[in-house]
């Protein structure tokens, strides 16, 4: 493993040395899968100040490394994950590749299409990266965590753990006849111990069927999960739908726990007015509370898309918005996790501030 783990490092450049500049502290790193070239992908920098945005890799650049495509997920890997010295960031599509952020060169770590390296994973490739705290308990052995939506038994989702050596094992399967079979899987982040979050999107189509949002809490040794929140269940405070409503798309997106243990979602209601919501889960009773409505004008900008999120150092929570408010105009808002005020961090139309930005994927904070 040691021997895979100085090959990774030297193809980037990185063995027995830091790279050249380190990341800004408290700049946020973006994902954006219609960037770069032949619109294969880009991840960005971008000021939490002033709204500038650098493009630092770009997935269509083969002089970068390995060219890939689709939806892409993003995490920093702490220095002691790969003895990298220095921390690295992580993106995952169908593949999970690793990448100097001074310089945007990056090396695949683990193929999710490769057998080779264990189970494979499903067709859609929405798939989350989670890389876990050292404080955590086992399975420290692989501390890089990825949820694919549509691999395991039935399809029914997985969550995968991925060595040093890229070598990958399924540690939760949710189709494994254990109840509850989550229908749509989204978002995950860790919460204590061996314990996890993740979001099950629910579904608003008239196609498939209402079915509820909910939040799940996983072991990671048992893989037993139990429901947190379900969000058709008024007892559990706010509902942001009826449970007879087609009228538009809405989903529960991204789950984010604060340094202090609170629980934050962001729900998406994408239609022609203004919607999505930033909401404050009880962790241990559930109840849901409305923190911010992109709807509601006096709290800030309106907002359509509400996506990933990010905790800031400076205590105000990252939302990034996939639409803005028109299509092909992401947004990254910072917001008030008490007042629910809010302000627009960048503007990917802005081309002022740096490459357009059409669709912001997912997001992490430089440590």
């Amino acid at each position: 493993m040691k021997r895979k783990i100085s090959t990774v490092l030297l193809m980037l450049g990185l063995a027995g040395s830091a790279y050249a500049t380190s990341p800004t502290l408290g700049h946020l790193f973006i994902t954006d899968s219609l960037g770069g070239t032949a619109h294969r992908g880009a991840v960005l920098d971008v000021n939490p100040v002033t709204g500038e945005r650098r493009t630092i890799t770009d997935f269509g650049n083969s002089s970068q490394g390995p060219v890939s495509e689709g939806y892409q997920t993003i995490a920093w890997l702490d220095a002691d994950v790969l003895d990298s010295k220095t921390p690295l960031l992580a993106t995952m599509s169908s593949t999970l590749d690793v990448m100097d952020p001074s310089t945007g060169i990056r090396t695949r770590l683990s193929d999710f299409n490769d057998p080779a390296q264990g189970p494979v994973g499903g067709d859609f490739g929405g798939k989350e990266l989670l890389v876990l705290p050292a404080k955590a308990g086992a399975p420290l052995q692989a501390r890089i965590l990825v949820l694919d939506p549509s691999a395991g038994t039935e399809e029914s989702g997985a969550i995968f753990s991925v060595d040093a050596a890229g070598q990958r094992k399924i540690i939760v399967d949710f189709g494994d006849g254990t109840s509850p079979v989550p229908f749509s899987l989204f978002h995950m982040t860790y919460l204590s111990d061996n314990t996890v979050l993740v979001t099950d999107s629910g579904s608003g189509s008239a196609e498939v069927g209402l079915r509820p949002a909910v939040l799940y809490k996983v072991d990671l040794n048992t893989g037993a999960r139990t429901a947190l929140s379900t969000f058709d269940n008024p007892a559990q405070g706010w509902v942001p739908y009826p449970a007879t409503s087609d009228q538009y798309w809405r989903y529960l997106s991204d789950v984010l726990v604060s340094p202090s243990g609170k629980i934050f979602a962001t729900v998406s209601l994408v239609r022609p007015t203004p919607g999505g919501f930033l909401v404050e889960i009880d962790p241990a009773t559930g109840r849901r509370t409305v923190i911010s409505d992109f709807g509601d004008q006096q709290q800030g900008r309106p907002g359509f898309g509400t996506n990933a999120m990010s905790w800031m150092p400076n205590g105000l929570i990252a939302v990034a918005d996939l639409t803005g408010g028109q299509f092909n105009n992401a947004l990254a808002f910072a917001v008030d996790p008490v007042t629910g005020n809010r302000r627009v961090i960048t503007s990917g139309i802005d081309s002022s501030q740096g490459p357009l930005v059409e669709g912001i994927d997912d997001m992490t904070i430089a440590p």
